[in-house]
């Protein structure tokens, strides 16, 4: 029995190396307690984030006033220097990974539609450490002013790094303040394996029960 789970383990592994059967998992910035101090730091499957802002830090100072949509909703998302990412001070919250990943899935608060319909603010997702409009991803708005708490998912995308930057288009806003928004959560998948390594890792596991098959003979022959 004792051999029959690590050789499952083994399937699986490699399963996953392949990216078989990967599955996203969610990092939830909402989850902090309101005031946690940036950067904010977490681990998802034994790979540790970062999350940090510029040109001032990440905060979390605002609690969560709408729909949780799924989330903690703890708090009302991450902000740069409050409560909220702002399209004038071209302010850009980075996230970084201590190893690549793909990022297929965003969570913004705050993001809305002008009550007239004449303008909208619009967020960006890019590779890298970057705030250079339009990014690798537009996010538009999906909720009008004041409806619920301008949530917003947007998935259908696939960027695959270490570093990843999210910041607010300057000139789209609701007509209420500044253009801005905030980010509350991420979807995140394992990188698969090449093809290479992917037999790679079958034949290791091949080769761990050959070995373990040839010792079982001696030891019945002894």
């Amino acid at each position: 029995m004792v051999k029959k789970v690590k050789l499952m383990g083994v399937a699986a592994a490699a399963l996953l190396a392949g990216g078989v059967s990967a599955q996203a998992a969610l990092i939830d910035f909402t989850a902090f307690p309101v005031g946690t101090p940036g950067p904010l730091m977490g681990s998802v499957g034994g790979i540790s984030w970062t999350l940090s802002g510029t040109p001032q830090q990440v905060q979390v100072p605002q609690a969560c006033d709408g729909p949780a949509n799924g989330l903690a909703c703890v708090n009302d998302g991450v902000g740069i220097s409050g409560p909220e990412i702002t399209g004038n001070g071209r302010a850009y919250a980075t996230i970084t990974f201590s190893q690549n990943v793909a990022l297929v899935g965003a969570y913004f608060y705050d993001l809305f539609i002008a009550a007239d319909g004449s303008n909208a603010e619009i967020a960006y997702i890019a590779k890298g450490m970057t705030d250079t409009i339009p990014g690798d991803v537009t996010v538009n708005a999906d909720e009008t002013f004041e409806n619920n708490n301008g949530f917003k998912f947007q998935d259908g995308f696939k960027l695959v790094g270490d570093t990843f930057s999210f910041f607010v288009d300057p000139n789209g806003n609701d007509n209420v303040g500044r253009p801005d928004a905030a980010l509350a959560a991420l979807d995140i998948a394992p990188v698969p394996l090449p093809a290479g390594g992917l037999l790679i890792a079958s034949a290791l596991g091949g080769l761990g029960l050959l070995r373990r098959k040839q010792k079982a003979a001696r030891l019945a022959n002894a």
